[in-house]
């Protein structure tokens, strides 16, 4: 049972939502019948995440119900190594639903654990995402103090994906404080990590937002629009469709050779974005 929990999570990794799903659905009843509490809490937990894969980010109703599942039988073990990452998770599952502040609650709850058990990995993931909340709910200092602390500790067991996410962190952290060419610095790195890795990485909006906002201010349409038109690369996971009509519709006024059009679409997708917690 163990063996195929693990091998469920490889194929999360991996982005093989299918597998995941098909895997699951064997071993369902033995795990609820059978299985340790924390057995049953990283199950669930499994569960959450593979509809997260499958939907690219855009967590259901059903994927919350399993994440909040996932914590709740992990409360009855007496196993401390699998419980911060399923709190981990049920924050992670709030963040992409748009609930900032459970997302930051269970996250740093998540963390306390993660710090009593040593659990580096789990801490860097709480600590990168702590960020990524607080960013989303406006939070400029609490964002930089968690970012500070996650690009630390990043640094030092080398996740590369989190250091990226850290710096694309501070270039919002940098653009709210008008300092433009430190932002567009620390954004152009992340999406060199990034796209440096082996395996693609879907957030690049956390880096191009800024860069998108920067060049329309400096009315650099061009560069604005290339940046709008990377939102939809191969790969990047999507978002509100409030947010990816009205961008969508700046790219293709621009392509008219509608400039006008273009720029006050795009600075209605910057409000949008602001307002939904993108930039």
């Amino acid at each position: 049972m163990q063996a195929q929990l693990e091998l469920i999570l490889l194929y999360y990794w991996q982005g093989m939502a299918d597998q995941m799903m098909a895997l699951a659905a064997e071993i369902r009843a033995i795990v609820e019948e059978q299985g340790t509490p924390a057995q049953r809490g990283k199950f669930f937990l499994i569960l959450a995440l593979s509809h997260l894969s499958r939907d690219r980010y855009t967590a259901s109703e059903e994927c919350l119900r399993l994440a909040q599942t996932a914590a709740a039988a992990v409360k009855e073990s007496p196993d401390l190594l699998e419980a911060p990452h399923i709190r981990f998770v049920l924050g992670f599952v709030h963040l992409w639903r748009g609930h900032f502040s459970d997302a930051i609650e269970h996250k740093s709850a998540a963390l306390r654990m993660a710090e009593r058990v040593g659990d580096r990995v789990v801490q860097t993931r709480c600590l990168t995402y702590l960020c990524v909340a607080h960013r989303c709910a406006h939070h400029v200092e609490e964002a930089r103090i968690c970012g500070d602390q996650a690009l630390d500790l990043a640094t030092k067991i080398g996740m590369t994906e989190y250091v990226a996410m850290v710096k694309a962190n501070f270039a919002w952290i940098a653009w709210r404080e008008g300092m433009w060419t430190e932002a567009q610095m620390s954004a152009r790195e992340a999406l060199d990590l990034w796209h440096g890795m082996e395996d693609p990485y879907g957030f690049d909006w956390m880096a191009l937002w800024p860069l998108i906002a920067i060049a329309l201010r400096e009315n650099k349409m061009g560069d604005a629009i290339e940046g709008a038109k990377a939102l939809f690369g191969p790969n990047q996971h999507p978002f509100a469709p409030e947010l990816t009509g009205i961008t969508r519709n700046a790219i293709a006024q621009w392509e008219n050779g509608e400039t006008e059009l273009a720029r006050t679409d795009l600075a209605s997708a910057i409000e949008v974005a602001q307002r939904i917690g993108q930039l």
